[in-house]
């Protein structure tokens, strides 16, 4: 959107960004008077608005600040530099006196040719101010002015773009709280598909109301639907418990995530504690409390509660468990036919690559769903280099997804001669010829998560 200065010298552009957030007030707010002021310091900055022509600060969709201008209506001028100021002290710089020791003030960040311009600031939020020096340069590369603006959020309350749709290393800040629970369309009066309890996810700051009810948007992480997007009842979402898979963790807090507040290991559980996803170009970062503390922990260390901290050759491998509930999902038939060994099998074969050959010269057991479990035990060399798993300790409900799991004879109802065997699919449901909920009220079973 173009601008015009106002009387004031504010610049005010619009911005397409819904309010609100999941640990905050619910529901969504009216956007048609956000936006970002960009705003002199001193009288005399207010000069840049007629040295850059359409000056002015918008927003990109994933909540990134940029810096926009049509033209440089100063024929002197062959560069412009960009610095962010030393904050501690901004309050010193106004135009023209900081010119011969601008180095002190703070960080050059971009030098730019010119002419039209737009720079996006990977470091700015646009729910906080931003402040930044504009200096022009001649040929010489010799300071001829300098300006300093300050971006900040028209309003109170503007929230940035939540970074929901981003990758999360396969974990989310919610997980579905019910059976066949429906994931709705944007018009939320078609049923896209249906999630199941545990499968993470993470939701924007967009909400819908419909008969008395609020619904989110939500981006699945886990699961059959890891990749889909649709809208979920507020009543089936409940907040993520999930585990550190890295030593000394570091814990964040602070706008610029760079107030260090503690760390966390391996094993550790982390709950989240927000909706909001933050994102440093680097890493995307959720809110947690853990060992007493809150803060932000990057995803990239944290993991699916039951994963992180098990002992052995290897570390949860998040593709290939993906890759094992897919198969097991995509290949189960909806009902039982006393075939849960066949169906896991076929699975393991689709995406670990074993053959009928190999497991014969192995000694892969074919008779029943339980033997699989007693070879595993007895061979946890051949189950880590020729299937990609490892035994770990771990109830039904916290298995890891993609997990083979193994009953024993009569375990939980299950066939007195063969036992039953299943991958999970999403945290607490598993599919083999069939899918269904895991109990986890008659002993722990036998599970297997695959490493690397």
């Amino acid at each position: 959107m173009r601008h015009t200065i106002l009387p004031t010298l504010l610049l005010t552009v619009g911005l397409g960004l819904s309010a609100g957030c999941a640990d905050e007030e619910l529901g969504r707010e009216s956007v048609e008077d956000a936006g970002l002021e960009l705003v002199p310091i001193s009288e005399l900055d207010a000069m840049a608005f007629r040295t850059f022509e359409g000056l002015r600060s918008e927003a990109e969709d994933i909540g990134l600040l940029d810096l926009v201008w049509d033209g440089i209506d100063d024929p002197r001028v062959a560069y412009v530099e960009i610095w962010r100021p030393n904050m501690d002290k901004w309050a010193a710089l106004s135009g023209g006196d900081w010119l011969p020791a601008v180095e002190e003030w703070g960080d050059l960040v971009t030098t730019l040719p010119a002419g039209p311009a737009r720079w996006t600031d990977p470091d700015a939020l646009v729910f906080t101010d931003n402040r930044y020096v504009l200096r022009t340069l001649g040929v010489d590369r010799q300071p001829i002015n300098g300006f300093v603006i300050k971006a900040k959020p028209a309003r109170a309350g503007l929230r940035a773009a939540n970074w929901a749709d981003q990758d999360t290393n396969g974990v989310g800040t919610h997980d579905i709280d019910g059976e066949y629970v429906n994931i709705r369309g944007d018009n939320l009066d078609q049923v896209l598909f249906m999630a199941n309890r545990g499968d993470l996810g993470t939701i924007s700051y967009a909400t819908q109301s419909e008969v008395g009810k609020t619904y989110f948007e939500i981006f699945f992480k886990s699961g059959v639907h890891a990749g889909k997007r649709g809208w979920v009842a507020q009543e089936f979402l409940r907040w993520t418990v999930l585990e550190v898979c890295g030593d000394d963790v570091l814990m964040r807090d602070g706008d610029s995530l760079d107030q260090i507040v503690g760390t966390v290991s391996t094993g550790d559980t982390a709950t989240v504690v927000s909706g909001k996803v933050r994102n440093t170009g680097q890493y995307r970062y959720f809110r947690v409390s853990s060992n007493g503390v809150e803060g932000w922990v990057a995803t990239d260390f944290l993991c699916p509660k039951g994963s992180a901290g098990s002992s052995g050759q290897g570390n949860y491998d998040v593709a290939t468990a993906q890759a094992l509930a897919d198969q097991a999902f995509a290949g189960n038939l909806g009902y039982s036919i006393g075939a849960c060994y066949e169906y896991v099998w076929n699975a393991l074969k689709a995406v670990v690559g074993i053959t009928e050959g190999r497991a014969d010269q192995i000694g892969v057991p074919v008779a029943s769903a339980y033997q699989f479990g007693d070879w595993a035990d007895q061979n946890p060399g051949l189950l880590y280099s020729d299937f990609g798993l490892q035994a770990i300790n771990s109830s039904a409900a916290n298995a890891p997804v993609g997990s083979v799991v193994v009953w024993d004879p009569g375990q939980c109802g299950f066939s007195s001669i063969h036992g039953h065997i299943e991958i999970v699919v999403s945290p607490g449901y598993a599919c083999s010829d069939f899918c269904g909920y895991m109990y986890d009220t008659c002993g722990n079973p036998r599970v297997y998560m695959p490493v690397n």
